[in-house]
């Protein structure tokens, strides 16, 4: 079971030789979870059928953490998915040779 998105409340106090002092006030902390899907997606070019550019945007939410990359699928005709590109740092991409 994940923690994804749950939050958690925390109180803090300071301890010294002389004992524990007053604690803070509750802090409320979400757990990160996975982002929000991209947004905005947007041809650059297309240069031929086998080689086309797009970009997108960000989502509104990272998850609480930054992205780190993204997975480029393609839908080869028939509504089934393949993953054609792993590890894409840039909000763009270009592909080539799907048919």
């Amino acid at each position: 079971m994940s923690d994804s998105g749950k939050a958690f409340y925390f109180m803090i106090a300071a301890v010294n030789s002389i004992g524990v002092g007053e604690r803070s006030e509750p802090w409320l902390v979400v757990a990160a979870t996975v982002p929000d899907m991209p947004t905005s997606l947007v041809t650059l070019s297309t240069t031929s059928r086998t080689v086309i550019s797009f970009a997108w945007s960000n989502g509104i939410s990272n998850g609480g953490t930054p992205v780190i990359d993204y997975r480029v699928s393609y839908d080869q005709g028939i509504g089934s998915f393949i993953v054609i590109a792993t590890g894409v740092t840039a909000t763009q991409f270009t592909t080539t040779s799907q048919q």
